[in-house]
């Protein structure tokens, strides 16, 4: 039966029906999008060999038109084989007809877009598949490798994101991002992760910061060094002019803002600042890297608070040479560090340690004295704490 349905739009104030599609195959059920542009439907399409058999009818009479095989569909009747057909879906636009296929096509772009969907709504392994598929396809799409890597890297399976980051920078060595990760999937230490790989990455989880952090994954921080500070330091003691490190979306603000008359907030992401905004606890926010910030800065401070920030950070010899110079005497210091055996590492996470005695030797060296250092849990990773360690400083006179 070479008739094809088709879907027609008709005037609600009368008039004729004019078809908006023109398609090989069946419809099946559809709905409206909200604004009542497109529809997605699904449709019945043959492949690309059963059509041209089709088309080819002087063939197909002599019977010299060849079937492959890739599935059994044997029709229970004995009658034949069942066409070579298969649902998916489709959108279509309401004002031109254009019709697009999301699923089961060989459109790259198609199958990475439902990549992303599965990767924002949590179907790792389904976002894997699409991903593979695309990167099958088209072994040079970058973007597929380097979301794979990161769902690799996201699952504990280190190998493979490294091997993604690998191919990543193998079609673009310039990705600082990639070869971050590479770095610390191998074992290698840097000084410093790179500016942009911290920016993008902040950036890309500003929405549903605070909600990751806080329910998910049990971040407290900011409220550890509060208690930590109130322990040591009159609990009526107030600070003229705070600096928050890294502040983020305003979680180490909403921690001391209260004990700081005014509040200086820096960070890389133009996002988390956003955020940090909303809260409206700070004073100033800037969107700055720390030595950038403190090396043109002319104001001094009485409170420092960098939360979670160092982790990002190998060597701290500059932060905290530039931290000094802009310390009033006696001001307070107060930071969070993932742990590390010597020195300072960077672990297969993309986050670094630091070892306690380099962050004494480096105090003592910068004018420093170590109040006091804190073991403590910092954050859940796949159901594991974070342990870390919590430090108050003073400047020296």
């Amino acid at each position: 039966d070479d008739r094809q349905s088709q879907i027609y739009l008709i005037p609600i104030d009368g008039g004729e029906a004019r078809p908006l599609t023109d398609l090989k195959g069946e419809f099946g059920s559809y709905e409206w999008s909200p604004d009542g542009t497109r529809m997605v439907c699904s449709f019945r399409a043959k492949d690309a060999e059963a059509v041209a058999r089709d088309e080819d009818g002087d063939k197909r009479k002599l019977g010299i038109v060849s079937r492959h095989i890739t599935r059994v569909h044997y029709k229970l009747d004995g009658d034949g084989y069942l066409p070579q057909e298969r649902w998916h879906l489709w959108t279509i636009d309401a004002g031109t007809g254009e019709a697009t296929q999301l699923t089961g096509t060989a459109d790259t772009d198609a199958l990475y877009n439902l990549g992303v969907l599965c990767r924002e709504t949590g179907k790792t392994e389904e976002a894997i598949r699409y991903f593979e598929k695309v990167i099958t396809i088209d072994p040079t799409y970058i973007s597929g490798h380097n979301n794979l890597a990161y769902l690799f890297h996201k699952q504990g399976n280190r190998e493979q994101a490294l091997a993604s980051y690998q191919q990543v920078l193998a079609l673009d060595p310039s990705r600082e991002s990639a070869r971050h990760m590479a770095a610390a999937l191998s074992g290698k230490t840097t000084d410093s992760s790179p500016l942009s790989y911290v920016k993008e990455l902040f950036d890309q989880f500003s929405d549903d910061f605070d909600e990751s952090l806080l329910e998910k994954l049990y971040y407290s921080t900011p409220q550890q060094l509060r208690e930590l500070l109130e322990s040591w330091e009159d609990k009526q003691k107030y600070f003229a002019n705070g600096l928050d490190m890294g502040c983020g979306t305003g979680l180490s603000g909403l921690a001391f803002a209260e004990r700081v008359k005014s509040f200086t907030g820096l960070d890389l992401s133009a996002g988390m600042l956003e955020k940090a905004g909303e809260k409206k606890i700070y004073t100033v926010l800037k969107e700055s890297d720390i030595v950038s910030f403190l090396s043109s800065t002319t104001e001094s401070f009485d409170l420092f608070v960098a939360a979670d920030v160092f982790v990002y950070l190998g060597d701290l010899t500059e932060i905290f040479t530039r931290v000094k110079e802009r310390a009033l005497p006696g001001a307070f210091f107060l930071f969070s560090t993932e742990i590390c055996a010597e020195n300072f590492c960077l672990q297969p996470s993309g986050r670094y340690g630091h070892a306690e005695d380099y962050i004494r030797q480096l105090a003592d060296t910068s004018g420093f004295t170590v109040e006091c250092c804190r073991n403590a849990r910092l954050r859940k990773e796949r159901d594991a704490w974070i342990m870390g360690n919590l430090f108050l400083l003073c400047a020296k006179n």
